[in-house]
């Protein structure tokens, strides 16, 4: 996967796991809030918006709209608050830069003061 995102460290973590539960397995499992994988959230982030960005503006629409009965969602507003968090780094420590990709904040906070 790393050389598919074209990050340079290995992602520790390259067994394939189907959906059935960890069982006695919790041993693989990784913090993804761990500093070492910052790299590799700022370069997931990007689609995380992108994801949440479509869905607020298609599927949440469509579900919304009485006329179409065949698109559903259970608890909407949950949904929706749920979709908006996407686009947040859930470590709180990448900002989304206008560019569109996602920096550290110590770095963000470096340049502007460069910058000042």
């Amino acid at each position: 996967m790393a050389k598919y995102l074209g990050i340079e460290e290995g992602i520790e973590h390259n067994e394939y796991h189907g959906s059935h539960g960890y069982g006695n397995n919790i041993k693989h499992l990784i913090d993804i809030c761990d500093e070492r994988y910052d790299k590799l959230r700022a370069t997931i982030m990007p689609y995380a918006y992108e994801l949440s960005t479509w869905l607020q503006e298609y599927l949440i629409p469509v579900a919304q709209n009485e006329s179409r009965p065949d698109v559903k969602l259970a608890q909407p507003q949950l949904f929706i608050d749920l979709v908006e968090e996407y686009k947040k780094d859930p470590c709180d420590r990448l900002i989304r830069l206008n560019n569109g990709t996602y920096s550290h904040l110590a770095d963000v906070s470096d340049l502007k003061s460069a910058r000042l």
